[in-house]
């Protein structure tokens, strides 16, 4: 246990940060006290942080760009493990199995590139579960609707007062 400077409170080890600089090997304040403090110099710093993050983009572009390529594969990896808790080869796993096609609308996808054909994992946002991989179109058309089958229904009716509903005049 150890005790924070700033609250005051003692707290398990795992609690502060790791510091060479101090002998016990860890910062006098602790992690919660340290997030509050950075927030507020960020907060209270806003011009003069933009101000240094561009100088430094400039001087490091070169390094940024090198660096970004070479670990294009593991932002992926990240990007799909953080939001959607699946690997990379999950995903594309997923997208083999649905023939690299959009669940919903059946368009060929892709699984690299800008938005556009680019493939996206769906989710339920109450339950958080993998629904399958659906195209940027019906990935927002869902997103607009937010998820509610009441109102998708309601689109449908709309869609079937002005003729029969069948005509598919827009697909592809």
């Amino acid at each position: 246990m150890k005790k924070c400077i700033k609250c005051g409170e003692a707290k398990p080890l795992v609690g502060f940060h790791k510091s060479i600089s101090h002998t016990s090997g860890l910062k006098n304040i602790c992690r919660k006290c340290s997030a509050q403090y950075g927030k507020q110099y960020r907060q209270g710093h806003k011009e003069r942080l933009v101000i240094y993050r561009a100088e430094y983009r400039k001087r490091n572009r070169e390094k940024m760009v090198e660096y970004q390529k070479a670990h294009k594969k593991d932002k992926r990896e990240y990007y799909f493990q953080r939001n959607h808790g699946l690997g990379l080869k999950d995903v594309l796993e997923m997208f083999d199995g649905q023939g690299g096609r959009c669940s919903i609308c059946k368009k060929q996808m892709n699984m690299v590139g800008r938005n556009g054909d680019r493939a996206h994992v769906d989710h339920n946002h109450i339950t958080g579960k993998n629904r399958g991989l659906i195209c940027d179109n019906c990935n927002r058309g869902l997103g607009f609707f937010h998820d509610n089958i009441q109102s998708l229904k309601f689109a449908i009716n709309y869609l079937k007062k002005d003729g029969d509903g069948s005509k598919d005049q827009y697909r592809q």
